[in-house]
């Protein structure tokens, strides 16, 4: 399949992935309201966010990461948090082509 460069506005690519990020947070999320919330200890959290144990421990630490410590030992993690958390660490992408690097000269971003 050949790469094509497609061009659009700002405001079109916002809302385009807008919507595919609230349809993916609306698989990743519990559909029943009535279900309880998962909630996962530090293995299942470190398998569902893909990072290893120290990385996980460090981010508790700095409370760089959503959780819960009912007992002051035992740390756990709500799904639906990390998923919150996991959406709101948003970067901007860096322009790959020179004509995404005009329009977005063109937008008033910056490189």
């Amino acid at each position: 399949m050949k790469d094509e460069i497609i061009v659009t506005t700002h405001s079109a690519l916002r809302s385009l992935l807008q919507e595919e990020m609230r349809s993916l947070l609306k698989e990743l999320l519990p559909t029943h309201s009535g279900q309880a919330e998962e909630v996962l200890d530090i293995d299942k959290a470190c398998d569902f966010l893909g990072i290893a144990k120290s990385t996980i421990y460090r981010l508790t630490s700095n409370h760089a990461i959503p959780f819960h410590r009912p007992g002051g030992k035992k740390i756990y993690f709500r799904r639906s948090e990390l998923v919150e958390w996991l959406a709101s660490n948003r970067h901007n992408v860096t322009p790959q082509t020179p004509t995404d690097a005009i329009n977005l000269l063109r937008k008033g971003g910056t490189l």
